[in-house]
């Protein structure tokens, strides 16, 4: 199997709105021949203008980043 494309998303990054989805990553080992993991996204876009991106991980069982990111 020949793999293209290791990170795949269905979202529109171009129009304005607020979008809620999921990038695909392209993921296989031994026991998997072939999955996907979700890396859950946000786009929200209004005009042109400045550009952030937020992000938060976890080490071992601190998910404060992740909750603080998503209440804002």
């Amino acid at each position: 199997v020949i793999l293209t494309d290791s990170i795949s998303c269905d979202l529109d990054f171009d129009t304005d709105g607020k979008r809620i989805g999921n990038l695909n990553l392209s993921f296989s080992d031994n026991r998997h021949a072939f999955d996907t993991i979700p890396i859950p996204i946000a786009v929200i876009k209004n005009g042109i203008g400045p550009t952030i991106l937020l992000t938060a991980g976890n080490h071992g069982d601190e998910y404060e980043g992740q909750v603080i990111l998503r209440r804002m």
